[in-house]
């Protein structure tokens, strides 16, 4: 819960938290996000800047209305947990995410070579898990990559765990003036 959460940051030192969109009821529309405001008002324990989803009910089917998002107080965007897998879909998003001065937060995840419990490797092996492929990742975070260059909009791919996604990310902000991911 938001009092819950508050509590925990509190106790861990955090004064402020951004969370994530990938609850019930989804922060997809402008009633949902004002309940969870004027809960974190109520609570008062922490300041409480939270996203919105992407898309409606994280489903990746159709966007938000992101304008009215952000102007009732989301900081940015998500459909964390589960990837935006429709490029034109992620496209908009982050175009219009970057207009309004925000960004989409992606979860970077291809689904097709996504199978599997823990990172691929040797504790994988180990365990008898099927391990989830690098690519999984990857794939994903060159998308976005390409994306944010080609329109010159920012982004923010989440929780990377691989050296390539690192690499990425890494090489294309060197190369440029202006850091959009």
């Amino acid at each position: 819960t938001i009092e819950t959460g508050s509590k925990s940051a509190g106790a861990g030192g955090f004064t402020t938290i951004c969370p994530m969109p990938n609850t019930r009821p989804t922060p997809d529309n402008v009633e949902t996000l004002e309940k969870i405001i004027a809960e974190a008002k109520r609570v008062n324990l922490c300041n409480i800047l939270p996203y919105a989803s992407v898309s409606k009910g994280e489903k990746g089917e159709e966007l938000v209305n992101f304008e009215e998002l952000k102007k009732a107080g989301a900081i940015a965007f998500s459909d964390d947990g589960m990837p935006v897998v429709n490029s034109k879909m992620m496209r908009e998003a982050m175009i219009e995410a970057d207009k309004l001065g925000t960004f989409v937060a992606s979860h970077c995840e291809e689904k097709s070579v996504s199978r599997g419990a823990i990172n691929a490797g040797k504790i994988a092996e180990k365990l008898g898990v099927e391990g989830v492929l690098p690519e999984a990742e990857e794939i994903m975070a060159a998308r976005e990559i390409v994306i944010s260059e080609t329109n010159q909009v920012r982004g923010h791919i989440c929780h990377i765990s691989t050296k390539t996604s690192k690499d990425m990310i890494r090489d294309v902000k060197k190369k440029r003036s202006k850091n959009y991911v």
